[in-house]
């Protein structure tokens, strides 16, 4: 058991590279993707065209630890040490992955003061935390528990894929005679696969001190699910669109205070999904299931035994519709122009996750070449992190425009350190000049 709590965490912990889209927020209207994060500043270009995964693939992955935090050094020998991992991790441990694809997006500007848009992505968002007591449980072993029943009541996990559709404005304004800029789009939601326990899961577990045997019940915990059942089916129609629905909002602001200075904000993700189609509950209070005839040192039968008792647990499973919040992202900026086409920005970023907030804060400076050239970067800082760099990059040759962005370019590098990725990266259409 010992060796897949090995597996478990260095897998985790390599895998896990982020910080939360500073760097590419800077790069402001840069790309049409930016309008996912600030949908107030529109590209440099009269009309814009974004195709299918092609022109945009956005992935974050933030976990609670990096890979040193497990390793040692010892002379020439790299050791796992999951003592030292249970010693300095801290309570709310976690893994969180959130993507964007572009499916399409569509942009063009009405006039030199207002655009419109239209687009739909995918979007991806899972967050498990995972409870230290059972991580020591499992690797420690049961000898000290014998007896006693050991309680777990922080398990919690929730996973969500849906698709956005939606359409978007923007205006420029003249407002007490600052220029505004403000936007704001409105989306229709619709989820496909989600999985979540509606409180922490509970549990007990109880050593028998004669044989050693384990018993677990549940004491708590009321999972919500929906798109399994298609998805073992393989039910096509289901994925196109289905009767899991709701809606979403955007809105953005910018405003010069003066030729140099420039704040502003924006809030996205704000919205919900009713899950109506395939979707039910499933209550594990009260339930249990025995493992036995085993030992946790004998990992074969010990995973044999666990898959035995898990399918024979009886689960009080019930056809119901439920209704889940997205993870909504604050964006506070304020920039500085140091030459004309050069800025130096300050940008503070929450991400809210179940029910939680994650902040960050970074300064960086951007260069801009006219309408073909934007690079930036940032140093910022995030709780659990540390401080690091963000790079990002757009070219365009005509009509044709590439980027990249990556947060956390030293964690990155130094692969033990490295806790987050983000990353993105695409290929966009543009036509014309917004002069």
């Amino acid at each position: 058991m010992k060796s897949i709590l090995t597996i478990l965490f260095v897998g985790i912990a390599s895998m896990s590279f982020g910080q939360f889209n500073l760097n590419f927020y800077q790069m402001q209207g840069a790309t049409p993707q930016n309008m996912n994060y600030n949908p107030a500043i529109f590209p440099k270009a009269q009309t814009f065209v974004s195709l299918p995964v092609m022109s945009g693939i956005d992935l974050t992955v933030n976990n609670s630890f990096g890979v040193s935090d497990v390793l040692v050094t010892t002379g020439d020998s790299t050791l796992i040490d999951v003592n030292r991992f249970l010693l300095n991790e801290k309570e709310g441990a976690y893994l969180n992955t959130t993507g964007n694809i572009t499916d399409m997006m569509i942009g063009v500007r009405l006039n030199e003061k207002s655009y419109f848009t239209l687009f739909m992505n995918e979007r991806i968002d899972a967050t498990f935390f995972y409870p230290l007591k059972l991580v020591d449980f499992i690797w420690k072993g049961n000898a000290e528990y014998l007896g006693e029943d050991y309680l777990i009541d922080d398990l919690s996990y929730d996973f969500t894929h849906y698709r956005e559709i939606g359409a978007g404005y923007g205006r420029t304004l003249n407002l007490f005679g600052y220029k505004f800029d403000v936007g704001g789009r409105l989306k229709l939601l619709n989820g496909t696969i989600h999985g979540s326990l509606k409180d922490n899961l509970a549990m007990s577990i109880y050593t028998d001190p004669d044989d050693y045997s384990v018993t677990v019940t549940m004491q708590d915990g009321l999972s919500r699910s929906a798109g399994m059942n298609a998805a073992e089916d393989g039910d096509a129609d289901y994925f196109i669109f289905n009767e899991n629905t709701g809606f979403g909002i955007d809105l953005g602001a910018q405003m010069e205070l003066t030729e140099k200075i420039t704040v502003g904000m924006s809030v996205v993700d704000l919205g919900f999904i009713n899950w109506k189609e395939d979707s039910e509950t499933a209550s594990f209070t009260g339930t249990s299931f025995d493992i036995s005839g085993s030992s946790f040192d004998d990992i074969d039968q010990l995973a044999d035994a666990i898959s035995d008792s898990i399918e024979s647990l009886s689960v009080d499973t019930v056809a119901a519709s439920f209704t889940t919040s997205l993870n909504s992202r604050l964006f506070l900026n304020g920039s500085y122009r140091v030459t004309r086409n050069g800025y130096a920005t300050a940008i503070m970023s929450n991400y809210f996750t179940q029910g939680k907030m994650k902040s960050a804060f970074g300064i960086g400076y951007t260069q801009e070449l006219g309408k073909w050239l934007c690079a930036s970067g940032t140093i910022s800082a995030a709780s659990q992190h540390g401080a690091d760099l963000g790079l990002g990059l757009m070219l365009r040759g005509g009509f044709f425009q590439t980027y990249v962005s990556v947060d956390h370019i030293f964690g990155t590098m130094n692969l033990p350190e490295a806790s987050g990725l983000n990353m993105k990266f695409g290929v966009n259409f543009l036509f014309g000049s917004p002069d």
